[in-house]
C-alpha cells in the first residue's frame, strides 16, 4: 500500500508533446491539478448548467483559459500565470487551440459532451 509521501512524490503530470504547426512546432501540454480542475469545474460547470437548449451558450474564452491551464515546457512548469495571458492565447489561431485544448481535455479528465462534466 502506498504511503502519503510516496503519493506526493509521485509524477502524475508528465507533460506531452504536440506538433501546432500554426504556432511553428511542438508544445508541451500537461493536465490539469486537482485543483484547477475545480477551478474550471466551479467556472464552466456553472455556466453549461445555465444554457438554455434554446438559447447558445456562452463559450467564450473556454479554449483559451483551459490552455492557458495546461501549456507548459517539456518539465512541466506552466507558461501563463494570468488572465491576460489567456486573454492573448484567445486572440491566436483557432485550429491551434483546438489541437491544444482538445489534448489538454484528455489529459485533465475533461469530456464536455459528458452530462456529469457538465454538471459539476
Amino acid at each position: 500500500m502506498l504511503t502519503l509521501d510516496q503519493i506526493l512524490a509521485a509524477q502524475d503530470r508528465t507533460p506531452v508533446a504536440i506538433d501546432v504547426p500554426e504556432w511553428g512546432g511542438e508544445v508541451y501540454v500537461v493536465g490539469m491539478s486537482g485543483d484547477d480542475r475545480d477551478r474550471f469545474d466551479t467556472e464552466w460547470g456553472a455556466r453549461l448548467n445555465e444554457g438554455d437548449e434554446n438559447e447558445p451558450m456562452d463559450l467564450g474564452g473556454l479554449r483559451a483559459k483551459v490552455v492557458a491551464k495546461t501549456l507548459c515546457d517539456e518539465s512541466g512548469v506552466l507558461f501563463c500565470s494570468s488572465e491576460a495571458h489567456a486573454t492573448q492565447l484567445g486572440r491566436k489561431s483557432a485550429a491551434a487551440l483546438d489541437r491544444v485544448f482538445t489534448l489538454a481535455c484528455k489529459l485533465s479528465g475533461i469530456d464536455l459532451a459528458d452530462e456529469d462534466t457538465a454538471k459539476n
